[in-house]
């Protein structure tokens, strides 16, 4: 019915230039980027938004799609702003910056704020398999941290403990961490544990288990 009303349509195609044979191993391929086939499928980073350069409208179907999405604050220590200035580079202009206000101690016995990425539909991660963290940061004091996966059960699953220095200059920062248990819907958080203005790009949690 759709197409009862269209004319048939007669094509003659000729090739030419030179012809190569196709190897019989080439089967052919069919890759289409939608329910994460690549970002969170075959492409093995677990951090959605990991260099907040979504760009508002690029995807319909969510109205809050831009430079935030899949990122939120926990906590009221903590605030949480897009930033242009001195990027890592011209072609990466949007990072996170951070905003830690309160005391340390505040900080350090109050696990609630935390800066969390939810990951493709939530991160998947294994028991006993190693993951590494990585990004790129600079901060206006020297800001210990903890980097957690938390399970939707509300469990810390894995940790481990970095410190930013005190910089204006972007650096690299890296650490493993392990899993006790296996988790489908986890999140990852980010602890400060002092106070200060801390910029935040290129964050990354990928499996070392992986090709």
């Amino acid at each position: 019915e759709r197409f009862a009303g269209l004319q048939p349509l007669k094509a003659s195609v000729t090739a030419s230039g030179d012809s190569k044979e196709i190897s019989p191993l080439l089967m052919g391929i069919f890759f289409e980027d939608i329910n994460y086939a690549a970002d969170g499928g075959l492409y093995a980073e677990l951090v959605q938004n990991r260099d907040f350069e979504y760009a508002p409208g690029e995807n319909g179907h969510e109205k809050n799609w831009g430079p935030k999405y899949a990122w939120n604050v926990e906590g009221d220590k903590i605030d949480f702003s897009i930033s242009t200035d001195e990027p890592l580079h011209p072609n990466n202009p949007h990072y996170a910056r951070l905003d830690v206000k309160g005391g340390i101690a505040t900080m350090i016995n109050n696990g609630g704020n935390a800066f969390v990425n939810s990951g493709f539909d939530g991160i998947t991660v294994k028991r006993g398999e190693p993951y590494r963290f990585r990004m790129k940061a600079r901060s206006s004091k020297k800001m210990p941290m903890e980097i957690a996966l938390v399970s939707d059960h509300g469990r810390k699953i894995a940790s481990g403990k970095l410190t930013v220095k005190q910089s204006k200059d972007w650096q690299d920062y890296e650490l493993i961490i392990n899993p006790d248990e296996h988790c489908a819907n986890a999140t990852l958080r980010i602890v400060p544990k002092n106070t200060g203005v801390l910029d935040l790009d290129m964050v990354s949690l990928f499996p070392m288990n992986t090709f």
